[in-house]
């Protein structure tokens, strides 16, 4: 789909302006470019990376906290319990068995936790893009999707090596994790997931207030899944391209992840943390053509494009390598997401010549709404400004806000097709 297309080089032009123009740090279509796109970007991103700079901070970061030892028999942070190969959970998921030799399982390996009997403790599905040969015969029996998991299983590796007399195979139990849906609002809306904190040990203050920040995000991320589950369905009956199909099921997949890589940077900054998961499903909402539109505006346009932008420049002020690297994955999918969301006011621009004015009045509202002081709900703990973590405040996020709305949407809008 060419719009789609389109729209990805947009945004990912938007992502590299913003995310070069300053040095500070954050972790929920059309046809094509006008000319001046570019430059109006670019001048926003200087316009909005003019506030005032962000609070002092040592000179010296500090440590990141040790990783704590592996214990087989108790739940990994962030992920559901795991006993040696069981979890209650999985039960109406899809699951399985895996044996492989060690060269077959490093590309999968998740954590840091020290190898139990020379083998990783965890896999996921995740690392499926660091291997040559996916669909080589060693890869059988295990499920290649991003929300797979996977356990070292112990009595089944020590009794596979028995039987096939090597020492080289690493037995693992997996799932897909699939459980678990948001309960929605009096407003329709999904409810964010429970927060549980396990425990927080981090180094310091401004270490535990980064950690708790990304697993507030977590919460967003999760929600994020049935969002686009949600979507998925409302767009349905309207007979959409093939290609605005794959893309929100590949976002929802994306979101999975996203929760799990938030929790994972909590864990490394010393908060264990986890998710009340189980919930129940979003219904679709009753919308026209204009009212999915503007859904999609809203949620896609305008919210994952600013979460794009903001995990770039995360990612370009975090120190941590771990986390930079964690936020960049981030940003391209929020980006890729975005584009989605694009194409798909695009494509119902085309069937419908209500849509286009309808979306130029939603943009004049975000512009105004751009206009006022940032604002975050009192003791939010995502709203922490700690840019060397990985971390941006209020006023750096609606700064993003105002680029968004201010020249990248206004050069998409007037591109969109007239029915």
């Amino acid at each position: 789909m060419d719009e789609l297309s389109r729209a990805r080089r947009r945004v990912a032009r938007a992502l590299a302006l913003w995310s070069a123009a300053g040095p500070l740090g954050a972790c929920g279509a059309p046809a094509g470019v006008a000319p001046q796109a570019d430059a109006a970007v670019g001048e926003a991103t200087k316009r909005a990376n003019a506030p005032a700079p962000p609070p002092a901070r040592p000179s010296t970061p500090p440590p990141a906290p040790a990783e704590p030892a592996y214990d087989r028999t108790a739940p990994i942070p962030g992920d559901p319990p795991w006993v040696d190969g069981y979890n209650p959970e999985e039960a109406t998921c899809p699951s399985g068995n895996w044996c492989a030799p060690r060269a077959a399982v490093e590309p999968l390996v998740v954590g840091q936790e020290a190898p139990v009997l020379g083998c990783p403790p965890r896999l996921a599905g995740t690392g499926f893009r660091n291997v040559p040969k996916p669909d080589a015969p060693v890869y059988h029996g295990i499920s290649h999707e991003g929300a797979m998991m996977a356990a070292f299983n112990e009595n089944r590796t020590r009794l596979y090596r028995k039987r096939k007399k090597t020492e080289d195979l690493c037995c693992y139990h997996w799932f897909e994790y699939c459980s678990g849906r948001p309960i929605l609002g009096a407003d329709g809306h999904p409810r964010l997931p429970t927060l549980a904190t396990v425990d927080a040990r981090a180094a310091d203050e401004a270490a535990r207030a980064a950690g708790l920040a990304f697993a507030a995000d977590a919460r967003a991320e999760w929600a994020a899944v049935w969002a686009f589950r949600r979507a998925l369905a409302e767009i349905e009956p309207w007979d959409p391209p093939a290609a605005l199909r794959a893309a929100l099921r590949r976002a929802a997949r994306d979101e999975v992840v996203h929760t799990r890589l938030c929790l994972g940077l909590a864990h490394r900054l010393g908060v264990r943390a986890r998710l009340a998961l189980r919930s129940v499903p979003a219904p679709p909402r009753a919308l026209d053509a204009v009212g999915l539109a503007l859904a999609v505006f809203d949620e896609g346009c305008v919210a994952e494009t600013v979460a794009a932008l903001v995990a770039a420049k995360a990612a370009a002020g975090a120190e941590d390598p771990v986390i930079r690297k964690t936020l960049a994955r981030i940003a391209r999918d929020e980006a890729d997401h975005a584009a989605g969301a694009q194409a798909t006011c695009a494509w119902l621009a085309r069937t419908d010549a209500r849509v286009r004015p309808a979306l130029a009045a939603r943009l004049r509202r975000w512009r105004r709404l751009a206009r006022r002081p940032p604002a975050s709900p009192p003791n939010d703990p995502a709203a922490v400004h700690l840019p060397h973590l990985g971390r941006l405040g209020p006023h750096e996020r609606h700064a993003a806000l105002g680029a968004v709305v201010s020249d990248l949407l206004p050069a998409v809008l007037g591109d969109l097709p007239r029915a």
